[in-house]
């Protein structure tokens, strides 16, 4: 088990389209030509984006645009005691 004695979280505004589809509904076109298409109901709920947590890391740098630079939001010191 490895603790870090310190680490800073940051957080980045970004667009993107790829990330949206990620969190809703859209029909479902098949190879025969015909469509599946969810229920209105559905394609509006805004579902929970905290369910599909990702991370920029995980996803390729040309499927999202930065709106601004990083900033750091959170930083975490442990202070160790020797016996």
């Amino acid at each position: 088990m490895v603790i870090p004695s310190a680490a800073t979280v940051y957080a980045q505004v970004v667009t993107s389209q790829f990330l949206r589809r990620c969190n809703t509904f859209e029909p479902i076109h098949l190879p025969n030509g015909s469509c599946i298409v969810p229920p209105a109901e559905v394609t509006r709920c805004p579902g929970a984006a905290a369910v599909h947590d990702l991370q920029l890391g995980q996803v390729t740098r040309d499927s999202f645009t930065p709106l601004m630079p990083p900033i750091p939001v959170f930083r975490y010191l442990t202070y160790l005691k020797c016996c």
